[in-house]
Formats: C-alpha cells, sequence, structure tokens
C-alpha cells in the first residue's frame, strides 16, 4: 500500500530518492484538509486570483481548471490547484456563510442539520444542571420570539406545560431564595390556581377559576378561620351572614378589610356567623 487509507497520504519507501517530495506532498494535503476552511462553496470556475493555502468547494457544474471536479475541495498550492474528494465524515468551515459543512457521502450539507435532533439528558446555560434540574439557567432575560408567516411560521407563539393526569401539577413557581412565594397553574386538579406562601412550605389559594364554568372563585374561609387582614383585601367568608339572615345561619358574604376588621361589603358591617 503507497498511502494511507483516510486521507491518502503519501507514504514514504524505504529506498526512495527524494524522500522530502513525497514528505512535502503529504504535508500539503494536511494543510488542506486538517482544520479546513473554504471561501465558499458557490463558485463554479476558479477565482481570478486565489491566495496561497486558500480553498473552495467546486459547485456542481465545475468549469475551466475546475471541470470534472464537481463537490471536491480544491485548494490553491504552490501556484497551481489541488484536489481533494472529501470522504464521509470531513468537514469545512465556510467563512462565506460562518456554517461548518460535513461531506455526508453524497452531498456538503450544514453540520447541524447532519447531526439531527439533539437528546440531551441535560443541558445548563450560565451553571450546571443536575438531577432535579436537567434543564437550568442562570440569566437576567429570556426572549421566546414566535416564527412569522415570513419564515413558515404562523406568527403564533405558545408555551406548553403539560402533565400526566389530572391529580399532577402544571405550574409556575415564583421563589424567593429559592423557597417559593406565589404559584399559579394547575395545581393538583384541572382548575386554575393562584397560590402563595409566607415560608414556602404552606401555599394558600387566593383565587380559582374553575375549569367546568370559567367562575372566578375566592377562596372561602369560616367567621372562626380568618386571617389577618390588610386594608382593602378581599375574601369570601363561607358562613357570614347576609342582611336578614339568623345567628348560625349565615350563608356567605364578601368582604373587605377595613377600619381593622373584616367587614360586608353590602353595608360595612363587621362579619359574623
Amino acid at each position: 500500500m503507497s498511502q494511507t487509507p483516510n486521507l491518502h497520504l503519501p507514504f514514504l519507501d524505504a529506498n526512495q530518492n527524494q524522500k522530502t517530495v513525497t514528505h512535502n506532498a503529504a504535508l500539503s494535503i494536511l494543510d488542506a484538509l486538517v482544520q479546513c476552511a473554504i471561501r465558499n462553496a458557490t463558485l463554479t470556475a476558479p477565482p481570478a486570483a486565489p491566495g496561497d493555502g486558500q480553498c473552495w468547494i467546486v459547485a456542481s457544474g465545475g468549469t475551466g481548471l475546475w471541470a470534472g471536479h464537481d463537490l471536491n475541495l480544491a485548494a490553491w498550492q504552490d501556484g497551481a490547484w489541488a484536489f481533494y474528494p472529501p470522504g464521509p465524515g470531513t468537514l469545512a468551515y465556510n467563512v462565506a456563510t460562518s456554517v461548518p459543512l460535513i461531506w455526508t457521502g453524497a452531498a456538503w450539507v450544514p453540520l447541524g442539520s447532519a447531526l439531527g435532533p439533539l437528546q440531551l439528558a441535560a443541558l445548563g446555560i450560565g451553571t450546571a444542571p443536575d438531577a432535579g434540574n436537567p434543564l437550568s439557567a442562570t440569566l437576567n432575560n429570556i426572549l421566546l420570539n414566535a416564527l412569522g408567516t415570513g419564515s413558515s411560521g404562523s406568527g403564533d407563539l405558545r408555551v406548553k406545560l403539560n402533565k400526566q393526569a389530572a391529580g399532577n401539577t402544571a405550574s409556575f413557581l415564583f421563589q424567593d431564595g429559592f423557597s417559593g412565594r406565589a404559584e399559579i397553574g394547575l395545581t393538583g386538579d384541572d382548575d386554575f390556581h393562584f397560590k402563595v406562601s409566607a415560608d414556602g412550605s404552606t401555599f394558600r389559594d387566593g383565587l380559582k377559576i374553575t375549569a367546568a364554568t370559567g367562575a372566578l372563585t375566592p377562596i372561602p374561609y369560616a367567621v372562626a378561620a380568618l386571617p389577618a387582614g390588610t386594608l382593602g383585601a378581599m375574601i369570601f367568608v363561607s358562613n357570614a351572614r347576609k342582611i336578614g339572615e339568623a345567628a348560625g345561619a349565615g350563608t356567605g358574604t364578601m368582604a373587605v378589610f377595613s377600619g381593622g376588621a373584616w367587614r360586608r361589603l353590602s353595608d360595612d358591617s363587621a362579619v359574623a356567623a
């Protein structure tokens, strides 16, 4: 065998003369193929003034000195054109488009498309992922831009969170110092919940939108379990008396915190069971 099987580098013969010629020829091949950077891949005819060592991919339909070398690497070396047929897996960085190309055995294609869809076990952006957070990012802004109609898109953008079953959770959790303080989403059922927490462990529903009806439902409290209020806060008191209802027979009413007490919206009197 007189040359290597992959890059076709010539071997030195033990008895040959002028070994430097063979050695230099091998170096020229390596110079063209290793860390290959092509000027572009669109020319069918040689450029008028190539620089020494510059390389191109001959586009289909090569003419002149490039005729018969379609899709080969054409390198200007020592004042002449040298052609290198690519083998499967040959890489070339296209300087004109800033895109790495790979020869598949039939065509030059962008390296990204040849790799196909990536399936990663974990990904970290600015931080290291872990088993509990296989997709992790440390950054200040995120932009998700809709693919427009001019780029084969619809112009719409929708983010999807899918849970396995109604009893599971699909939500956004807002944290302070990695301790949860607010959560919105489908938490344990198919109603849409707005929850808050003072300590990251106990969450309270503040509002719920019922999936079956779309009704906006304040979370009810009994009179005996009314929370501490802040001025202007509103809740539904499930057993508070409406005007005219007897003691112990309250059917519930909306209340607002005012003047240091929870008061019926209807007449500003303190709520009572």
